[in-house]
């Protein structure tokens, strides 16, 4: 079941993807850590109700716990970036920002921290599986179910890069 669960995995960061794209185009890049930071909350409020107030297997919590934040994130990123598609489909020459250290900084800074936030994710999940009735047998499987969605959607991870090229 952890592994019918985790299969939901692209569609849900296709979409995340697609705005969070939107976002870096219309140099509006401050969104991302706002959107991974929500995406965190979520997980681990999602994981520690699930494993705490359900009778869910453990794996099955976490799993639903991961792809519910991605679809959160995913529907916080289209409210804000409701507004980047006008910005980005004027086809009026903008004025280009000058290029300095502050400005390179001001959008590379947000990239950064929502990577970090990221990086929380699975030690946060981890958590939540180790306070469930079974955890050694709850964080085994969702290992291994994690591992094995990894497994067969890692070809298709690079494919938003495509964009860049054509």
């Amino acid at each position: 079941m952890v592994f019918k669960v985790l299969f939901m995995m692209p569609l849900t960061s296709v979409v995340r993807n697609v705005y969070h794209g939107l976002a870096i185009s219309a140099m509006a890049t401050h969104l991302l850590p706002i959107s991974t930071g929500i995406r965190f909350v979520v997980m681990s409020g999602l994981i520690f109700t699930l494993v705490r107030f359900t009778n869910l297997p453990g794996a099955l919590s976490a799993s639903l716990a991961f792809i519910g934040a991605f679809v959160f994130e995913a529907a916080v990123m289209r409210h804000y970036a409701r507004g980047l598609t006008d910005k980005l489909a004027d086809n009026s020459p903008q004025p280009r920002e000058k290029l300095t250290n502050s400005a390179i900084w001001k959008f590379f800074l947000p990239l950064t921290l929502s990577t970090l936030v990221a990086e929380f994710f699975m030690p946060a999940i981890n958590t939540g599986l180790s306070r469930s009735p079974d955890p050694v047998v709850s964080l085994a499987a969702y290992a291994v179910g994690h591992s094995l969605a990894l497994l067969i959607l890692a070809p298709i991870g690079t494919l938003h890069q495509v964009s860049l090229a054509f």
